[in-house]
C-alpha cells in the first residue's frame, strides 16, 4: 500500500516536472482543465453528500428531521421492551395534554396488567398533528393496547387546511407524511411545493440538529437541540416550566388570551376538517383493534366563565355527537380544578397536573379500560 502510495506521488511530481518544461499554452490549458475538474468533483461530491443526509432524514437518523417525535417513540419502544406485561396507554394531543397530563400521578402500581399511561403531548398538535402522530406511531410498528385523543373547543375550531395549519411543520414531514396529510389540503401543490422547499437545502433547514447530534461542542447550550429531551419524564409528562405564577401576571395575560380564543367564546362551530381527522383516527384504531376514548381538556374558571351561553351549549352538544357519530366514549372534563392551578386558565401547572390526572385515572379511565378488557 505504501509502495503503491509513494509510486504515485512520484508519478504526480514528475508530472507537474513536465510542465514546468512545456510551452506556456499547454500549462495554462492544464491549470484550466485541473480547476474544472476540482469544480465538478466538488459539486459531484456536494450533491452525493445531499443525497444521504436526505436519506437519512427519511429513514436512518429521522431524530434530525423531528426530534421529539423522535424522542418519544422511543420512550414507547423502551416502555414495550421493559414492561411488555403492562398494557401501554398513550394519550395524544397539544402543549394542553403535554403540560397537563401527570401519569405519574395516576398512580397505576408497578406490576403486571396495571397500565403504563404515556403522554404523547406535542407542542401545537391541533386535531390533524395528533391524527399525524397516532399514524406515524402505528406505522412505525409500536401498536398501543388503548389510545385517549384530546379534545379542546378552540383547537376544534381550527378550520383551515394541512397546507395553511402546518406550514412551520414542513421542515418535520418525511415523504410518508406528505401522503398522510395529502388528503387534508385544499391545494395539494401548494402543500408539496412547501415541503420541497424546506429539503431544497437540506444542510441549512437541519443544520442545528445534525450539529447536535454528530457535533455538539460546536454549539452553544442554547443552540443545541436536547435530543434526549430532558424536560419529559419517562411518562412523556413535560410540566410547565414555573410551578406557581402570580396573580399579577395571570392578570396581565388574561386580554390576550380571551382575544386569541374569542371566537371560540363568541360562537363555537367545528371547524375545516377535524371532524374529518376524528373520523380517520378513529377508524385507523378499529382497524388496528385498539380502543379508543376522547377526553376534554381541563379548562380554568375564568376561561369557562368566557363562553356566551350560545357558545357553551354548542360545545356540549358537539361533545355528545362526537360519542354519538363515533361510537366512542367521551371524558368530561372536571370542574373542581380552581385558577391557582393553571398558569394562564387553560395550560395547567404541575400541581394542577397532578390533580386531574389523579381525577381522570379514577374515575374514567380505569372503569374505561376494565370495560375494555385492557389491563387487570
Amino acid at each position: 500500500m505504501i509502495a503503491r502510495m509513494l509510486t504515485a506521488v512520484r508519478v504526480r511530481l514528475s508530472f507537474l516536472a513536465s510542465l514546468k518544461s512545456a510551452p506556456k499554452s499547454v500549462r495554462l490549458r492544464s491549470r484550466r482543465h485541473s480547476a474544472r475538474a476540482t469544480i465538478w468533483t466538488a459539486l459531484a461530491a456536494f450533491l452525493i453528500f445531499t443525497a444521504g443526509l436526505s436519506g437519512a432524514l427519511e429513514s436512518a437518523r429521522p431524530e434530525w428531521r423531528d426530534p421529539e417525535f423522535a424522542v418519544r417513540l422511543n420512550h414507547l419502544r423502551k416502555w414495550k421492551a421493559e414492561a411488555p406485561r403492562r398494557p401501554l396507554v398513550v394519550a395524544f394531543g397539544s402543549s394542553r395534554t403535554q403540560m397537563g397530563l401527570d401519569p405519574a400521578a395516576m398512580n397505576f402500581p408497578d406490576r403486571p396488567g396495571s397500565p403504563v399511561v404515556y403522554n404523547f403531548g406535542y407542542r401545537a398538535a391541533h386535531p390533524l398533528g395528533v391524527y399525524l402522530h397516532l399514524t406515524r406511531t402505528l406505522d412505525s410498528g409500536v401498536k398501543p393496547d388503548a389510545v385517549l385523543v384530546q379534545v379542546a373547543a378552540a383547537e376544534a375550531m381550527i378550520a383551515v387546511s394541512a397546507e395553511k395549519q402546518l406550514t412551520t411543520w414542513n421542515p418535520r414531514f418525511s415523504l410518508t407524511d406528505i401522503k398522510r396529510l395529502t388528503p387534508y389540503t385544499d391545494d395539494p401543490a401548494e402543500f408539496h411545493s412547501g415541503w420541497a422547499k424546506a429539503r431544497w437545502n437540506p444542510w441549512r433547514t437541519y443544520r442545528e440538529t445534525v450539529l447536535s447530534d454528530l457535533l455538539p461542542e460546536w454549539q452553544t447550550p442554547l443552540q443545541r437541540v436536547g435530543f434526549t429531551w430532558e424536560f419529559t419524564d419517562r411518562y412523556g409528562f413535560a410540566p410547565h416550566p414555573y410551578t406557581a405564577v402570580p396573580e399579577d401576571i395571570r392578570a396581565m395575560q388574561r386580554p390576550a388570551v380571551r382575544r386569541s380564543h374569542g371566537r371560540t367564546f363568541e360562537a363555537f362551530t367545528v371547524g375545516g376538517n377535524t371532524e374529518e381527522v376524528f373520523r380517520g383516527l378513529v377508524a385507523r384504531c378499529r382497524a388496528e383493534g385498539i380502543p379508543v376514548a376522547f377526553y376534554w381538556i381541563p379548562e380554568g374558571p375564568i376561561y369557562r366563565s368566557w363562553y356566551s351561553p350560545r357558545s357553551r351549549e354548542a360545545v356540549e352538544a358537539y361533545g355528545k355527537r362526537l360519542g354519538t357519530e363515533l361510537g366512542v366514549t367521551v371524558f368530561p372534563a372536571p370542574l373542581h380544578l380552581e385558577e391557582p392551578d393553571f398558569a394562564d386558565s387553560f395550560h395547567l401547572l404541575r400541581h394542577g397536573a397532578a390533580k386531574y390526572s389523579y381525577w381522570l385515572a379514577v374515575h374514567h379511565l380505569t372503569p374505561w379500560l376494565k370495560a375494555n378488557g385492557v389491563g387487570e
